[in-house]
């Protein structure tokens, strides 16, 4: 969809059941609701949303919707605001991208169980929430869980990130880099392997307090210049560290905490180079 320029709805889509190939919704500067695929349940292909300006939800968008054949993705949607409307979808059958949009709170996919691919949440502006992740089921990411470059509310305050409870394991990394969004880590109570990476590197998080059932690191543990960070109380379940075990350069995290940390995973179940330096007396 693509054209006219002049479209503000899709109402008249609501008997559409299936689409056997790819969805995309772009350059649609007039468009300001999408509520019109209301008996839609799978979609083929990709499903791209970019460049709608005036979009500013998708809280009733695609209420049926159960399964993707392909990517979704999320681009340069400036005003998005509240992003939902997915309730009844499963499964991704390739990776899931939300970046430069103005987006305040990700919610509706409660029903999510597997996600073939990355996710990726990069340079969007205005979050006030994220909590659109804990449903019932399971959920398995099948590859890298990333957050790169976002920031917070128009005034500025960061949150926590209170989602992804249905989140189980994660098969590539784990990784926050330059995001100013969060002040904690509170959500992934129910995380337990990171086959990957777990990251945090130049972010304004002052406490990793959530994924308490975490235990399996696959990768390297990486805790970087967060210069807030203040606590790791979450890690404390963390029984193994596959790579490179590495905590420098924050300012306000106790050194104590980071060797008592080191310690509890015990140094002969850290697989590669222990580094903790240049963090808090």
């Amino acid at each position: 969809i693509a054209s006219p320029a002049s479209l503000t709805t899709v109402d008249g889509l609501g008997a559409l059941q299936t689409v056997g190939g790819a969805l995309a919704v772009r350059w649609m500067p007039a468009l300001n609701d999408l509520s019109g695929f209301t008996s839609l349940t799978s979609i083929g292909g990709a499903v791209t949303f970019a460049n709608n300006s005036s979009l500013t939800n998708l809280v009733d968008a695609f209420p049926a919707l159960q399964s993707i054949g392909g990517a979704l993705s999320f681009a340069s949607n400036a005003n998005l605001g509240a992003l939902g409307g997915f309730n009844a979808l499963t499964e991704i059958n390739g990776a899931l991208s939300f970046s430069w949009n103005g987006v305040s709170d990700i919610t509706g996919f409660a029903a999510l169980q597997d996600i073939d691919g990355d996710v990726t949440f990069a340079n969007n502006s205005g979050f006030s929430g994220l909590s659109g992740f804990s449903g019932p089921n399971p959920l398995t990411i099948d590859g890298d869980l990333r957050f790169q470059s976002n920031t917070g509310s128009a005034l500025g305050i960061p949150v926590a990130l209170s989602g992804f409870g249905a989140l189980r394991e994660i098969d590539g990394d784990l990784a926050f880099s330059w995001t100013s969004a969060f002040n904690g880590i509170t959500g992934f109570g129910a995380l337990e392997a990171v086959d990957g990476d777990l990251s945090f590197a130049n972010c304004t998080v002052a406490a990793i307090t959530g994924p308490l059932a975490l235990t399996d690191i696959g990768g390297d543990l990486i805790l970087s210049s967060n210069q807030g960070l203040a606590s790791l109380s979450g890690l404390s379940g963390v029984d193994e560290v596959g790579g490179d075990f590495t905590i420098t350069w924050n300012g306000s995290l106790p050194t104590a905490a980071a060797q008592a940390l080191r310690d509890s995973i015990g140094v002969n179940d850290i697989g590669g180079t222990i580094s903790i330096a240049n963090n808090g007396p």
